[in-house]
Parts: structure tokens; C-alpha cells; sequence
């Protein structure tokens, strides 16, 4: 069993930093940006944030943030330390 946190909109906008994540997310596949990505994300944290950037891309470019949303504190931290990632390159 995972724990959860259910996020309403305000959470959303204030604790996940995802327009950072949709904004620079090409820049990570290229140079530098992609060697400093492959190490500082395992595989499958890897593709947890790619799975998390199409929702991140919709929320940002195309519906806006949701209601509320449902995260688990792994994923929470891992976003976080993305968030960080993705503002200093």
C-alpha cells in the first residue's frame, strides 16, 4: 500500500514546479543537460517523469490545472528534485 496526497488547485500551482518541467524539458536531451540528466535520474525514475510530463504538458498548455489531483509522496519528492533539476540547466 502507497501513501497519497490528494492536491487541490492551489497545492498544484503552489508545490509542483511543472511549468519549469514542460518549459525545459527539451533541453535535457542534449550535451551536457543529458549527461547531468542520466545522472542524477535512474531509469525508472526516468520514466516516471516522462509519464508525469504529458499530464504536466496538458495541465500548462491545454486544460489548466485540475480540481485536485492524487500523488504519492515518492513521487511528490521525485518531482521536486526534477523541478530543482530542470530550473538550473
Amino acid at each position: 500500500m502507497k501513501l497519497v496526497v490528494k492536491m487541490d488547485r492551489q497545492d498544484i500551482a503552489n508545490k509542483i514546479p511543472f511549468a519549469v518541467i514542460v518549459e525545459n524539458w527539451e533541453s535535457k536531451s542534449f550535451g551536457k543537460n543529458k549527461r547531468k540528466y542520466y545522472n542524477e535520474f535512474n531509469e525508472k525514475e526516468r520514466r516516471i517523469l516522462a509519464s508525469y510530463y504529458k499530464t504536466f504538458y496538458r495541465w500548462y498548455l491545454v486544460t489548466g490545472i485540475p480540481s485536485s489531483s492524487v500523488l504519492t509522496f515518492e513521487n511528490i519528492e521525485l518531482i521536486g528534485r526534477a523541478g530543482n533539476f530542470f530550473a538550473d540547466i
